[in-house]
């Protein structure tokens, strides 16, 4: 991209020459935005160290002086980083992202994951469980399963971190992914139970 200032060729996040702010490239995944490789095994902390190193950079304070265009752009950077940071810094959207930069997205209604059966069913039965757990003395088994999930959730992550950074065929780790999402909205229905009970 030539700089939109003085017209100089290669202008990145900064114009070499003059210095100026340029655009979010729109062709840049959040990854790159971000200075990362495209790869699961990113902690945290990692995601959030980078981000904050650039969003310090494009900051909108840093424009005040530098004319209204270049404060525009500063704040699309910042919604672009946030975007970014928003997506990577969890670990389960983290790797549905992935799979969508290697051409396998989850939602492809031309494409459908097709789950096991067998999973599908033991997610039928794990929410007909919790329907009979709604009392407040059912709470230590749905700690049990709430454990029990979890356990699940950080296994399934595991493979799929290892098969996104390893080789291992697309349409299996979507599959991974998928029942990640089944999984989590488990939780996220015990956690409802215990702070109905509160």
């Amino acid at each position: 991209m030539n700089c939109w200032q003085c017209g100089a060729a290669e202008a990145a996040l900064f114009c070499k020459q003059c210095q100026a702010l340029q655009p979010p490239n729109p062709n840049d995944d959040h990854f790159k935005r971000l200075g990362l490789q495209a790869r699961f095994a990113y902690s945290e902390e990692e995601i959030v160290t980078a981000h904050r190193a650039l969003q310090r950079r494009v900051h909108p304070d840093r424009f005040v002086g530098r004319g209204p265009l270049q404060r525009r752009l500063s704040l699309s950077h910042a919604a672009a980083l946030n975007d970014a940071l928003a997506t990577l810094r969890e670990p389960s959207r983290r790797a549905e992202y992935l799979l969508k930069l290697r051409g396998r997205p989850l939602d492809d209604a031309r494409d459908p994951i097709q789950l096991d059966p067998c999973f599908l069913m033991e997610i039928i039965e794990l929410r007909e469980a919790l329907g009979e757990l709604k009392d407040a003395d059912a709470h230590v088994e749905r700690g049990r399963i709430a454990l029990e999930v979890a356990e699940r959730v950080e296994g399934l992550l595991k493979q799929l971190g290892e098969g996104l950074d390893g080789d291992r065929p697309l349409n299996i780790l979507a599959q991974y992914a998928a029942q990640l999402r089944y999984l989590r909205r488990i939780l996220e229905e015990l956690e409802g139970l215990q702070l109905g009970e509160g």
